[in-house]
């Protein structure tokens, strides 16, 4: 049976995911208006070299329970997912409001991109898919942040998913809110 290097790879970080997850847990209460502000603040300098803007949608009352650094790292890593993706001068939008399930969040990062065929979006969390051969830009990237994410996701109690047409593609999100 071969096993790929990057799905070997994969799982011994979600493993190790899970192991620091376990250990230091962290779930705060915690206003996600500020943590997109701080994640902004961390992209400026990728959001200026690539002259695209980056906007953003926060109900300024919403507050997520989830932790903190787990949060962080999946807002980032798909933050710099749709800069690597969309053209100079585009936009990429960062919402975050009330769920339609209650005692839930969405998040929305939205980028105008090339997009993907819907079929293709609905594998790039799939652990058993090389997502570096999917798509029109194929070996771009190696999907392993995109894993990651799902797996900090999930084990905050949310639910991750993507959504494409030809005009971009959406990255969605439901934690719990507070």
């Amino acid at each position: 049976m071969k096993i790929s290097l990057n799905k070997l790879i994969v799982g011994f970080l979600i493993s190790l995911s899970v192991v620091i997850f376990i250990l230091t847990i962290s779930n705060v209460y915690k206003k996600t208006v500020t943590m997109v502000n701080e994640n902004n603040q961390l992209m400026a300098p990728l959001v200026e070299d690539k002259s695209v803007s980056l906007i953003s949608e926060c109900d300024e009352n919403v507050s997520v329970y989830a932790d903190k650094q787990m949060l962080m790292t999946i807002l980032r890593n798909l933050t710099m997912n749709a800069i690597k993706f969309t053209p100079l001068e585009d936009d990429i939008l960062v919402k975050i409001s009330t769920g339609d399930k209650q005692g839930f969040i969405d998040v929305t990062i939205f980028d105008i991109s090339i997009g993907l065929s819907n079929e293709d979006a609905t594998k790039l969390f799939d652990e058993h898919i090389d997502i570096s051969k999917i798509g029109p830009v194929s070996g771009k990237g190696t999907g392993l942040g995109l894993k990651v994410c799902k797996g900090f996701v999930v084990m905050n109690g949310g639910d991750i998913w993507a959504e494409s047409d030809s005009k971009g593609c959406k990255f969605n999100f439901k934690l719990r809110s507070s």
